[in-house]
């Protein structure tokens, strides 16, 4: 009985995928948003969505190409009729985000903390591109692809995820996330955001 359920475990296990992307972003202007949204909150709800873990970058005005890089851990539907639910996955921003070999490490190293672990949505002022790592855990393995006109992603849940980012011009650090498997989030940035 015991080795049953230790394959079924494994079994599992196995169905888990790494999922480890750099890109290099062009923010709106000088605009960059920084947000973390730990499971339970409702701190970015503006149709009333209750979040299941989110970690993720904006830029400019909402909508459209406003999001760069993010996050979300597991379906979330909206108290209100006919709102479309929030899928899952890891997803960049077409047309602003590009895949690059470029390096970001995943520390939290340079930045102010100790970190935030409620809902908060920063603003920082940055110069030229960042560099955007994102590391996650998800439920299936899938493969890379262009999502709709505005996404390239992989749509499953989200088990773990680290998000971390650079100025490519500067290279110094911007901001590092991280959210955990259950939901929990921890966002450290940069001493000018705010």
């Amino acid at each position: 009985m015991l080795a049953v359920v230790a394959s079924v475990i494994l079994a599992a296990g196995a169905q888990t995928a790494a999922l480890d992307r750099t890109f290099v972003c062009s923010p709106e202007l000088r605009d960059l948003d920084v947000l973390a949204s730990p499971r339970g909150d409702r701190a970015f709800a503006t149709a009333r969505f209750v979040s299941s873990g989110y970690l993720g970058l904006n830029t400019g005005s909402i909508g459209g190409r406003a999001n760069l890089v993010y996050a979300r851990a597991r379906l979330e539907r909206s108290d209100l009729a006919n709102v479309t639910p929030m899928v899952p996955g890891v997803y960049a921003g077409a047309g602003r985000c590009f895949l690059s070999r470029k390096t970001v490490a995943l520390t939290s190293r340079g930045l102010a903390g100790p970190p935030v672990v409620w809902a908060k949505d920063y603003t920082c002022t940055v110069r030229g591109r960042l560099v955007v790592r994102i590391r996650a855990t998800v439920a299936e393995a899938g493969s890379w692809r262009r999502i709709d006109n505005r996404f390239f992603g992989v749509r499953t849940n989200v088990l773990q995820a680290i998000l971390a980012v650079r100025s490519e011009r500067t290279g110094e650090q911007v901001a590092y996330g991280t959210m955990d498997s259950a939901g929990r989030t921890k966002l450290w940035v940069a001493p000018g955001c705010g």
